[in-house]
């Protein structure tokens, strides 16, 4: 064909826009929520043996006999405490979002029109977003040929489709500066993730090839646009 078209079913487009709609959903997270984090099994893993542990160790050394009267240290220990939970739920946050779709869509204007199989498909293309690339070949989730309302879906070029789209979008005003200046402080971490689209000096998406040029003021940003261009 002389343009890069492909012609996707009605069903195959709304799937893509409900997954562009909720995929950062499991971003979410109450207080309560944090509260049972704090006592989940993987939790406990990960500040024990996984990437949390050596910034665990330092909240714990923050939250000594002294912190008690001490409530600078106190604050410092606590606020450590919420960024290292932000932190934990990022890695996982498209698992999250498939769970939330499948277990409260009524409370999601009812994105699956009530239809399983259209909601386990729009879960799953979410939860894609996240995976490895080899995870995209599971037959179960990623089917080249599923009918849904009557129409033909390819659900594994869906979710290749949606992560190329997640990837690239990359505009400077993806990230809002008034929402950052809610959302702050923030740890390094995800201060990077905001700012990283500042730094792009050069970007071009055409059917050969996808350029992106970046200038970085911190490590972090480099270490972000770094793993993106791996994606």
């Amino acid at each position: 064909p002389s343009q890069p078209i492909v012609k996707l079913s009605a069903v195959e487009g709304f799937i893509l826009a409900a997954a562009a709609y909720l995929h950062d959903a499991g971003m979410v997270c109450s207080d309560e929520e944090k509260m049972r984090i704090l006592t989940d099994p993987e939790w406990q893993d990960w500040i024990v043996d996984g990437g949390g542990a050596k910034r665990w160790s330092l909240i714990q050394q923050l939250n000594g006999q002294d912190a008690k009267e001490n409530l600078e240290k106190s604050f410092a220990a606590n606020l450590q405490v919420r960024h290292l939970i932000s932190e934990f739920v990022r890695a996982r946050h498209h698992l999250r979002s498939r769970n939330l779709i499948e277990t409260t869509s009524g409370a999601l204007a009812r994105v699956d029109f009530e239809d399983p199989m259209l909601r386990r498909t729009i879960a799953d293309v979410c939860a894609g977003h996240g995976f490895v690339t080899s995870q995209l070949l599971d037959e179960d989730l990623f089917p080249q040929e599923r009918d849904i309302r009557g129409e033909k879906t390819n659900v594994r070029f869906l979710a290749t489709l949606f992560r190329l789209g997640d990837l690239l979008d990359m505009d400077s005003d993806r990230a809002c500066p008034l929402l950052l200046s809610a959302a702050s402080p923030l740890p390094a971490e995800s201060l990077a993730h905001w700012t990283q689209y500042r730094c792009i000096t050069h970007r071009a998406t055409t059917p050969d090839r996808i350029e992106i040029t970046a200038e970085c003021r911190s490590s972090e940003e480099h270490r972000i646009l770094n793993d993106w261009c791996k994606w």
